[in-house]
């Protein structure tokens, strides 16, 4: 795994984050590094996300870098609640984001606003020299929702689960739980899309014939064609190859429609035209922990 972060070009600190280095996971957390524990290979996940942290308790979730290969679009970092078809939201932007974050949930839920000796050391390692836990426990006794999304790094130019304003936002992902960017799903993978009622899954009436009602997501126009329901998406797969339109194969097997042994198998195929030296070690790593496996589980 290191050698495809390098490839990544990402920081010494978040590779350090990765290994497992960064006390950021207190003893009983619910979360685990994700490198370093073997339980990790029982729960397949789609590849667009690279995960450094998981939890298989409750909905079960993955925490990593979001990447879209054979796309321009930048690294970012997601959310992922397995529990819920994989739903994934951007938590950051940047890795100062993720590790201002990642840092504020920890001083705030786990330490009760207290400041220990594992937290000043993962301030250090995250290279967080100005961040002030002062200024934390105000932002936590003055705002109730989503707190972490007023601290100073996540102010500017913040992530999508920071946003209710479309305007405001400046980026790639497609949708979070109150809006969705319709510019942007063109570049987006069915997993992103918060409600899928948006892409037109879901569209029946719900509750007892007498009372049924509409959904208040209603469908977006000019779906493509990897994200709606209505295609047979194997077949769109071989479509796309055929036609060398190898970032639409990628979106579409990053959806429902595969077991992890088809997504293997395609990702292989990928490889063939790929010189990204990244994505060979991923394909590979990915294929060797779940090419395997014969079900999602959670789709």
């Amino acid at each position: 795994m290191e050698e495809i972060l390098l490839e990544l070009k990402i920081s010494n600190e978040l590779i350090s984050l990765y290994k497992g280095n960064i006390p950021i996971i207190d003893e009983y957390s619910m979360y685990k590094f994700y490198l370093n524990e073997d339980k990790s290979s029982s729960f397949p996940h789609p590849p667009f996300i690279i995960p450094f942290m998981y939890s298989y308790d409750a909905d079960h979730y993955h925490i990593g870098i979001v990447k879209h290969w054979f796309n321009d679009r930048p690294l970012t970092f997601g959310d992922m609640t397995d529990g819920s078809a994989f739903a994934t939201t951007e938590i950051a932007k940047t890795e100062k984001q993720l590790f201002n974050r990642l840092l504020f949930n920890e001083f705030v839920n786990n330490e009760d606003c207290k400041v220990t000796d594992r937290l000043v050391q993962c301030k250090q390692l995250m290279g967080l020299h100005d961040l002030n836990f002062g200024d934390l426990e105000k932002i936590n006794s003055i705002h109730f929702d989503n707190a972490e999304c007023y601290v100073d790094a996540l102010i500017e130019n913040p992530p999508l689960s920071c946003i209710a304003d479309e305007e405001r936002y400046k980026g790639d992902f497609p949708a979070n739980e109150s809006i969705v960017i319709s510019s942007n799903l063109a570049n987006a993978c069915y997993f992103e899309i918060f409600h899928k009622e948006w892409i037109g899954y879901n569209t029946e009436k719900k509750g007892f014939s007498l009372f049924r009602k509409e959904s208040k997501y209603k469908p977006l126009e000019n779906i493509p064609e990897w994200l709606r329901p209505d295609v047979d998406k194997k077949e769109l797969f071989e479509n796309y190859m055929e036609k060398r339109d190898f970032g639409k194969a990628w979106l579409t097997i990053n959806g429902p429609g595969f077991n992890p042994i088809e997504v293997g198998e395609r990702l292989q195929r990928l490889k063939e035209f790929s010189n990204e030296k990244g994505f060979h070690l991923w394909v590979d790593f990915w294929c060797e922990k779940y090419g395997k496996k014969e079900s999602f589980i959670f789709i």
